[in-house]
């Protein structure tokens, strides 16, 4: 048997969403004043990211509306 281990090991996760939610942060920028700096941001992205993953995960909502939720609370 051979056992990979894929978050944080074979696969930088954290890293990859970091620059993906900076990337997006600064797409928008232009569109919205998100009033915070970038490591700010994303701590607000994960907060919001793990709060309705939860409600998804205990089958409240589906993968697709705790996705919606997420941006919702998001966006101004």
């Amino acid at each position: 048997m051979i056992f990979f281990d894929l978050d944080g090991t074979l696969l930088d996760f954290k890293a990859a969403e970091l620059l993906g939610v900076q990337a997006f942060q600064e797409h928008y920028s232009t569109r919205y004043d998100w009033g915070c700096s970038q490591d700010d941001f994303y701590d607000v992205w994960c907060r919001i990211g793990n709060k309705h993953y939860s409600r998804f995960l205990t089958g409240e909502l589906t993968f697709k509306q705790q996705q919606v939720e997420r941006m919702k609370e998001l966006l101004p």
